[in-house]
């Protein structure tokens, strides 16, 4: 019986963590944003910078006094030769766009397997997808950064 029971708690905790995904080690620094089934994603709390800018997006509009978030995320997502990746992203948060500027994949041992620089000036976030999502994310975080830092400095 104690057999049975052992090898029933083994099997529900096998699934959960074959599939788990790699977390950062500095809590404090890298604030949870979101997870689905593919990608767990963090958000770097030490280089969150916002501020109102403007800017002429690809598509050659003009935004004037946009609030614009700017950081750093640590992405982890099931992919045997890239163990977690770094974006550095930019978030129009008043009109739901984005730009990533540059992306740096590691390997299981740390070390980069490719670094990338894009000159995008601002996608827009499709309803229902990843880009939407962070976007949401991202406004979260900003409406709620100092009580999520004083919970970070508590513990």
């Amino acid at each position: 019986m104690k057999k049975l029971i052992a090898l029933i708690i083994l099997l529900l905790t096998l699934p959960s963590t074959c599939f788990a995904f790699k977390t950062p080690d500095d809590k404090k620094r890298w604030v949870y944003l979101y997870k689905n089934d593919n990608e767990s994603v963090y958000l770097d709390a030490n280089n969150y910078q916002s501020f109102y800018g403007s800017y002429k997006d690809k598509a050659g509009r003009n935004h004037i006094n946009h609030y614009i978030a700017s950081t750093w995320l640590w992405r982890t997502e099931p992919n045997p030769y890239v163990d977690y990746q770094l974006e550095r992203v930019v978030y129009d948060l008043s009109c739901n766009m984005y730009a990533l500027t540059r992306v740096i994949k590691y390997d299981n041992n740390a070390k980069v397997v490719s670094d990338k620089y894009y000159t995008a000036l601002g996608e827009e976030a499709v309803p229902g997808s990843r880009g939407e999502v962070e976007v949401e994310a991202v406004k979260m975080y900003e409406r709620f950064k100092e009580v999520i830092r004083e919970e970070l400095d508590r513990s």
